[in-house]
């Protein structure tokens, strides 16, 4: 349950806060970064705060584009902190060539879906079934990057063409097919009635490819059955339906049909949330203490400054840095099976309550995983260059409407939760501006 402190307790440290501006105006600031300084007269106008106060709340994280990634989701995840995830993706597989021909009479012996997977996040060490649907709804004529979201839906028919049941994707050990030595891949055996029916396409079906998704429309991959405790990336393009046939002057004669770059793909993410992050959305307190970020449009936290206004005026921000800390009070262990993400993002709220990102100058609102270690310990850090930005806030060309950090992405299932106690140094967020007075 998230640790809530009081509006008074907000109120309290604001005046502390102030006292020490006022206090701070009167010394000469250590400034350990001497490419602020440009000489002596800097020095005697630079000055430093980090005692703002600041605000954090767990929020949703609204749908976000999840098509046209390289990379496809699948799995899924019982995680006691966040609650349970399931990943998958839709995609279009495609003719080769256009006028593909299968010979006279062509009969199916097998047909495989291939699945390579590069990468994972989570252990991946507990089995789970792999279902593969035909798809029923289409997906489009094309590449369709921008329109589909990570909670979009298809329709299938019926049953799964294909079904690996209890187990676990491999992304290590080479796999042999045919006597031929080939990348870590899942091999799924799809229906063979299905394959046949490619197979007895007609020449109008198989002239081209608008044609043929016309009629053979997708596939739905995704995870059922038994929860697991991790999500692989697969790499799409690497992936393949292929088609294992014989004619009637042939044997042995395969085809396949890939997953390419004009190929429609969409992945899609389920959560079923625990009580933590219910509650943690729920929460009506102006700030909560442990704050949660979860991707596949999961939760994000959102972080304000509720008294930056009473800030001066007359400043020139010479530097300024967000500093956030991973939350070390897992009691249920789950961090050693989900590790915190290396790189995470922070967006700006805008007049209208949405998210733009960062410019360049601010590193594109990134922030990579550091760990610190002091007399207190251990600590995983991120910090943000959020410079310009708060140069236009406290010279009101920009709203201060506070920031969103998330872990946003098409193609990834990772999550990370994060502290803000107000009166511990180890797990305060901290805003720190270095100025340079110019009234």
């Amino acid at each position: 349950m998230p640790k809530i402190f009081s509006l008074n307790t907000v109120v309290l440290l604001s005046t502390v806060f102030f006292f020490l501006i006022s206090q701070n105006g009167c010394k000469d600031p250590t400034i350990k970064d001497k490419s602020l300084v440009n000489g002596p007269d800097d020095l005697l106008n630079l000055d430093f705060v980090d005692t703002f106060t600041v605000w954090s709340k767990t929020v949703t994280e609204d749908p976000y584009v999840s098509d046209g990634s390289s990379y496809g989701v699948v799995g899924s995840m019982g995680d006691p902190i966040f609650g349970k995830t399931v990943c998958g993706f839709y995609v279009q597989y495609r003719l080769t060539q256009n006028g593909t021909l299968f010979g006279t009479n062509p009969e199916i012996d097998s047909c495989v879906f291939c699945l390579v997977a590069q990468d994972k996040y989570g252990k991946n060490d507990v089995p789970t079934n792999i279902a593969i649907y035909e798809l029923a709804e289409g997906l489009g004529p094309g590449i369709t990057t921008g329109i589909y979201k990570t909670n979009e839906s298809f329709g299938v028919i019926g049953s799964p063409i294909g079904l690996a049941s209890n187990s676990i994707i491999n992304i290590d050990d080479s796999v042999s097919v045919l006597g031929e030595m080939l990348a870590p891949q899942l091999r799924v055996k799809l229906s063979n009635a299905f394959g046949q029916r490619i197979l007895n396409s007609d020449s109008t079906t198989l002239a081209n490819n608008d044609n043929f998704i016309n009629i053979f429309k997708g596939v739905y991959i995704t995870s059922q059955g038994p929860i697991g405790n991790g999500v692989v990336y697969p790499l799409l393009a690497a992936s393949k339906i292929t088609l294992y046939y014989h004619n009637s002057s042939s044997d042995s004669l395969k085809v396949d049909f890939p997953i390419t770059s004009s190929s429609v793909r969409v992945n899609h993410y389920d959560h079923v949330y625990s009580p933590n992050i219910q509650l943690a959305k729920l929460s009506a307190a102006s700030s909560d203490s442990i704050i949660y970020v979860q991707s596949g449009a999961g939760v994000k936290t959102k972080i304000t400054f509720p008294f930056i206004s009473n800030f001066p005026k007359g400043i020139a921000i010479n530097k300024a840095e967000l500093i956030i800390t991973k939350w070390d009070g897992d009691i249920y262990g789950s961090d050693s099976i989900y590790p915190a993400p290396s790189l995470i993002t922070v967006q700006k709220i805008n007049t209208i309550g949405g998210a733009e990102n960062f410019s360049d100058f601010d590193r594109n609102g990134l922030a990579t995983s550091k760990v610190v270690t002091d007399a207190n310990g251990s600590r995983t850090v991120y910090s943000f260059n959020v410079t310009q930005h708060m140069q236009q806030v406290i010279s009101g060309a920009y709203p201060n409407n506070g920031f969103y950090i998330s872990v946003s992405s098409m193609a990834n299932a990772e999550r990370l939760v994060l502290a803000n106690f107000p009166l511990d140094s180890r797990y305060k967020m901290k805003l720190k501006i270095t100025y340079t007075k110019t009234l």
